[in-house]
């Protein structure tokens, strides 16, 4: 029975994928599950200064209380990965000078959520949980955050060999 509805699994071999693969020479798919989300819409794309890397758990439990399933993506950055970046990537640059360690950026489906974004991340700095944040006000800026992100791979290449993370 392959109808579990965890997102990722990594116990053992993909069956669903070997059953794709095999276009139907190795059976016929009978049932499948589905789960359908609306379309997002309007999305904030945050990025925020934590104390230390563990408080990302705490801060992302407390984002998956509040506004539930409107988590689009949630990623963990240290502050070396950002001079990397601003290192050996010309052109790629936040749009501040980054203060801490540790960074969490996130993007959430607003829509009607964006009260309480704001409440939770005044909570967040009221506990020491989140020292600073910054709210991409427009397209531009949001994309600006996800270039910087997205150059990490590219510019860990320069300092030679690393070790990958992609944490789920």
């Amino acid at each position: 029975d392959g109808l579990r509805s965890l997102p990722k699994d990594n116990a053992g071999y993909d069956l669903k994928q070997l059953f794709i693969g095999s276009e139907g020479t190795l059976g016929i798919i009978t049932a499948a599950t589905l789960r359908l989300y609306p379309q997002p819409g309007e999305t904030t794309t945050l990025l925020v200064t934590l104390p230390d890397a563990g408080s990302a758990v705490t801060l992302l439990a407390r984002v998956r209380e509040k506004l539930g399933d409107r988590i689009e993506s949630f990623e963990l950055i240290s502050r070396f990965a950002f001079e990397l970046v601003d290192r050996h990537i010309g052109g790629v640059t936040l749009p501040f000078e980054p203060s801490g360690d540790w960074f969490v950026l996130t993007e959430v489906a607003t829509g009607d959520a964006e009260e309480p974004l704001e409440r939770l991340l005044e909570e967040a700095f009221e506990d020491g949980l989140v020292e600073d944040a910054v709210i991409a006000k427009n397209m531009a800026e949001a994309e600006a955050l996800w270039r910087v992100r997205h150059a990490i791979s590219e510019a860990q290449k320069f300092e030679g060999p690393s070790i990958k993370h992609d944490i789920s």
